[in-house]
């Protein structure tokens, strides 16, 4: 089919010429139209660098089994966090009572590490409360509506 009649059926928004369409513009349109996420998942308005589903889920369990439990569902991982928006979309995903989630971060000696193996810098986004210093108590980390809270 020509372009000019795609961009004539195309919603708003979401038609491409040739010269816009690249991966990156791409999978933009396809998050934000949700052309890709399973039932139940939803995209982070297909922003980079995130692209991708995201569900939250109620189950009190342990981090190592919420791990587990997300590679069995559409191969899944839990999740990165790289700033606040992404955090604020996580959170709003519909967390209830304690209001937590597990995030994909783990403590390994004296450094936090995320389970793509990166690690968290100094200057890296963090949640960490003012005048807490994150290195003391649980190796696993869990994100909280209540910012007096993040563990």
């Amino acid at each position: 089919m020509p372009v000019k009649k795609l961009k004539e059926i195309a919603s708003f928004g979401y038609s491409l010429s040739k010269s816009e369409l690249n991966d990156s513009k791409l999978a933009k349109l396809l998050g934000i139209a949700n052309c890709f996420c399973p039932d139940n998942y939803g995209p982070n308005n297909g922003e980079p660098p995130y692209y991708g589903c995201f569900r939250a889920f109620h189950m009190p369990t342990a981090w190592n089994r919420a791990v587990k439990a997300c590679a069995r569902r559409h191969n899944g991982i839990l999740v990165k966090v790289e700033d606040y928006n992404k955090a604020d979309h996580i959170m709003d995903l519909g967390v209830g009572d304690p209001q937590s989630l597990w995030i994909g971060l783990k403590r390994q000696g004296d450094k936090f590490v995320w389970l793509d193996n990166s690690t968290v810098g100094e200057k890296d986004f963090n949640l960490w409360p003012k005048n807490v210093n994150p290195i003391n108590g649980n190796q696993c980390v869990a994100m909280y509506r209540d910012m007096d809270k993040q563990k």
